[in-house]
């Protein structure tokens, strides 16, 4: 990624340091280095090093640590000093292409490391500039063999942390890439002019060979392929890195992490492609297969001719290519260079296979966080616009998708009925396709329908334009009606305006009732009943038996009197009933007292402040149930000292009765019902009073509903949830 990266970003520069726990590299074997046998044939500044070398070591012994101190050894910056003292060397010597030689005669790094005298290994320090490389030799010459993996690991360990700062500080800046031709430094023209292509170039590996190509100057610098191995083992420990391939790795950024994948996409398709077209395309046509020439010549057509273009959506022609070159025929003759052309083709294809397999995974769960943001976004609007203004949302669904990653038409029309389906749900809606074919609802908060209806029958006297929206409005309130949605009109003050006159045109109406119940507290109404009667009939009879219409009369206004006085004193001696009456109320008030403190110790249990996950505060009875009795101990000890010697199981149950009595529960309906999930579910009444809960708590649900999208009674369980939580709270926390 070097190739790439802006030259005024330096990744060396200072930071706050990460502390980063050793991490022993599992793969390292033993590592010998030989005593050189004979030192003759090394140049005289390859000797003198290796006496350098020698002192060097001695000393560390003498030192006497347990630990290797990486600062203590010869680097390749003070070798300079070290030639400059020997004065019977020749200048010629002492110059940077005798070091350079030297360097690669004591390395044997020509012969991979094979026939090496001296280990070479990079280690890291913070100085006041920023963070410089060391390049450590390691050649002991005080035993015929010698294990250097204590100074490699040593050297490694004195790193991690800049290590660990470098790879942040690399994720901070973004890759500076051609528009045109992103993946052109992945190419090159050797000296016998065929094209080469090294497709794993744009990697943390070519960034870390960079950084440490530095510490060689200014003498040639000498591939270190052990701290590539250990670097990569310790960032993929600490998940730091992204594993490509064995030879490609990309460092993992904060965020933004699906756009750098698909940066790389474009890197290696469009090097893949210019290799393609320019190599295979001849090796096709000698082969004699046409039909892959033919292949080859549409996808010269398809393919994107930018990096806009291919992030933007065109990197999905790389499942073509990678189709193409797994049935492709490098020819009959395995010759060095088809073999060569194989190796490199397949290895790009593997990468792009790698980096495609990422992107589907990541891509779907960064659409479906967007998406639900997508959603609530458009469900405040709505909210907010039919408070503030009593008129219909007018919503674009084309315009609020677009910040999705780019679809086909197929996943398009997908996501859109989603989005109308998702907002049908919550509000009422009418849906339709304009000239142009976009996607517009026309969406109310139903809560103020009523008012909303009133408001632009008003506006439409002076805008006729808002006629047509009226009707729409009367299809979306025969729609809520249809599926009996329970919050029509709950909110509409013109509605309870209505109904309070009526309230008050029927009260003036009507006369004035008696109050019957204000009689009974002053007289005991069935002993005056009994007693007027009585003295009725007696006087009835007396009347007609001495023909004295005089004495009925009086008989009647006597007994009336008689039965009231009567009353009075009934109702009088029925005190101390009442009395007994009022003293068990007052029993009752001191348990509905237990039970409340019973409620508040619970529920700083059961719905604590702060939790991991929004359902750790949700409950179904089961759940419930084993809470509070693995809890029991914990609600105990909130309880008044009385209360604290109850025996756990009767607690328990009373606990259990308090907050099924106290929370807000929400029960599904029969015929909603889903196998395997909970009929009721048991919150808070100050949790789903707070907006934050509730939105958090909905989320969760859409979060789950996104993955039955083809189960349509879970869907209708989940979606009466959500409209419950979002819509139907207020009836579940009154008091």
């Amino acid at each position: 990624m070097t190739e790439s990266i802006d030259p005024s970003f330096d990744p060396l520069q200072t930071g706050e340091l990460i502390p980063s726990q050793s991490v022993e590299p599992q793969s390292i074997q033993s590592l010998i280095l030989e005593l050189p046998k004979n030192q003759g044939r090394f140049s005289q500044t390859a000797q003198v090093i290796l006496d350098e070398l020698r002192v060097r070591h001695r000393r560390l012994e003498m030192h006497g640590s347990a630990e290797i101190a990486p600062s203590l050894l010869l680097t390749v910056d003070k070798i300079s000093e070290v030639l400059q003292k020997e004065v019977h060397l020749p200048e010629s010597h002492k110059s940077n292409a005798a070091v350079s030689e030297a360097l690669w005669e004591l390395s044997d790094a020509k012969a991979s490391f094979l026939g090496r005298s001296v280990y070479i290994y990079p280690f890291f320090l913070k100085t006041e500039t920023g963070i410089t490389v060391r390049i450590a030799l390691v050649a002991p010459q005080n035993k015929e063999k010698t294990d250097i993996i204590p100074y490699r690991r040593a050297c490694f360990k004195y790193s991690e942390e800049l290590i660990v700062l470098i790879i942040k500080n690399l994720t901070k800046k973004e890759p500076v890439l051609d528009s045109k031709n992103p993946g052109l430094f992945l190419l090159k023209r050797e000296e016998n002019g065929n094209l080469a292509f090294t497709p794993h170039l744009f990697s943390i590996e070519t960034d870390f060979v960079s950084i440490v190509e530095k510490g060689f100057i200014p003498f040639d610098s000498i591939p270190v392929p052990d701290f590539i191995q250990d670097l990569i083992q310790f960032g993929l420990s600490k998940q730091l890195l992204f594993s490509v391939s064995p030879r490609y790795h990309i460092a993992v950024p904060q965020s933004g992490f699906i756009e750098l994948l698909l940066k790389h996409i474009a890197v290696q398709l469009d090097a893949l492609a210019a290799f393609v077209f320019r190599v295979l395309k001849d090796v096709a046509k000698s082969s004699g297969h046409f039909k892959a020439v033919d292949q080859i010549e549409d996808l010269e057509k398809a393919m994107p001719d930018s990096l806009g273009a291919i992030v933007g959506g065109g990197w999905k022609v790389a499942y073509e290519f990678i189709s193409l070159l797994k049935g492709f025929s490098f020819g009959e003759s395995d010759t060095d260079q088809n073999f060569q052309i194989r190796q490199t083709v397949l290895e790009s294809v593997n990468i792009l296979e790698t980096l495609l397999a990422e992107v589907q995974k990541k891509g779907r769960d960064l659409q479906e966080e967007k998406y639900i943001e997508i959603l609530s976004r458009v469900k405040s609007k709505v909210i907010d616009n039919t408070v503030r203004t009593l008129t219909l949302t007018i919503v674009d669904v084309h315009a609020e998708l677009n910040s999705l990653l780019s679809m086909t038409s197929d996943e398009q029309t997908k996501i859109v009925n989603r989005l109308v389906d998702d907002l049908r749900t919550i509000f009422g809606l009418y849906f339709q396709n304009d000239k142009s074919g976009r996607s517009i609802c026309y969406i109310v908060d139903q809560r103020y329908l009523r008012d909303v209806q009133k408001n632009m029958m008003e506006l439409a006297i002076k805008n006729s334009n808002i006629t047509e929206q009226l009707a729409y409005l009367d299809l979306i309130r025969k729609d809520l009606l249809e599926r009996n949605d329970l919050q029509l009109d709950v909110l509409s003050e013109s509605e309870v305006a209505s109904t309070n006159n009526n309230e008050q045109i029927t009260a003036i109406a009507k006369p004035p009732k008696y109050d019957l119940i204000e009689f009974q507290k002053t007289f005991h109404l069935p002993t005056a009943v009994v007693t007027i009667l009585l003295g009725s009939v007696i006087s009835t009879v007396a009347s007609l038996f001495y023909n004295d219409l005089q004495m009925l009369v009086s008989g009647v206004i006597s007994s009336f009197v008689i039965g009231l006085l009567l009353a009075y004193f009934s109702n009088r001696m029925s005190a101390p009933a009442k009395e007994k009456q009022v003293a068990k109320k007052s029993t009752t008030s001191s348990i509905n007292d237990f039970y409340l403190t019973l409620v508040k110790a619970s529920e700083e249990i059961l719905f604590p402040k702060k939790f991991n996950t929004i359902f750790d505060k949700v409950y179904d009875p089961k759940k419930l149930r084993y809470t509070i009795e693995s809890q029991i101990e914990e609600i105990r000890a909130l309880l008044p000292h009385s209360e604290k010697k109850k025996d756990a199981i009767k607690l328990a149950s009373e606990v259990e009765v308090a907050i099924m009595q106290a929370a807000a529960i929400i029960r599904v309906p029969e015929n909603l019902l889903v196998k395997g999930r909970s009929k009721e579910y048991i919150i808070s009444k100050n949790d789903l009073k707070t907006l934050v809960f509730r939105d958090k708590l909905a989320d969760h649900f859409r979060k789950e509903a996104s993955v039955y999208k083809a189960d349509a009674g879970m869907m209708a369980y989940l979606n009466y949830l959500i409209k419950e939580i979002e819509f139907g709270y207020s009836k579940y926390v009154k008091s």
